[in-house]
């Protein structure tokens, strides 16, 4: 009867993570599923303590999410936006693999946080989805707009090309959030947006 050596051998492949041969840690799928399991617990704990608050001057505050993962600014409050364009019905997946629709895009005039100080901005191509319970700012393209985004244990911070600090997200759980005080100017209904007239954002 022959015997198998089941040892692995010294240059054998074999994931830190799992502690299985045949693959490195970056292609582990345990570690991928884990991770993924983590994200939708987070935005599910996120669920339960989402809460609007009033102020008395025609300004709704509300915690966007820092998203890495989204291909498009998304917001369900069609009032927010100053200039809105309706859309054919657009798949959008969900960090828990729900699919939701987008039916509008549009801009959105707001003030953020940064050092202490509000700045204006206005958020360009957003898109409209009504049955989202959260709104999510993609960072990847204020990087691709030259932005650079800071993160660490406390939250991220946004500086633009000349290093200022232009907005700051502070950290709940694993999710980093920007604080947005959306200015609710009547809704312009427009034909079509130009797509290439104005930035993803932009702060005075």
């Amino acid at each position: 009867m022959a015997l198998v050596n089941k040892t692995h051998k010294s240059n054998e492949k074999l994931c830190f993570y799992c502690k299985k041969p045949r693959h490195f840690v970056r292609n582990c799928l345990k570690k991928k599923n884990d991770e993924k399991e983590k994200v939708n617990q987070a935005y599910e704990d996120h669920e339960q303590m989402f809460i609007a608050s009033l102020s008395a001057n025609d300004h709704t505050t509300y915690d966007w999410i820092v998203d890495s993962s989204a291909m498009q600014d998304m917001t369900f409050q069609q009032k927010w936006f100053t200039m809105y364009e309706c859309i054919s019905p657009k798949r959008v997946f969900m960090g828990d693999d729900t699919i939701l629709e987008a039916v509008g895009k549009g801009n959105i005039k707001a003030t953020m946080q940064a050092r202490g100080k509000m700045s204006h901005t206005t958020i360009t191509q957003v898109l409209h989805v009504p049955k989202m319970k959260n709104s999510l700012i993609f960072v990847s393209k204020l990087i691709y707009e030259g932005f650079k985004v800071e993160f660490d244990k406390d939250g991220c911070k946004v500086n633009d090309a000349q290093g200022v600090v232009v907005v700051e997200a502070r950290r709940d759980k694993n999710l980093y959030l920007f604080n947005v005080k959306v200015q609710k100017d009547t809704t312009h209904i427009a034909n079509s947006l130009d797509e290439g007239a104005t930035q993803h954002m932009t702060f005075q």
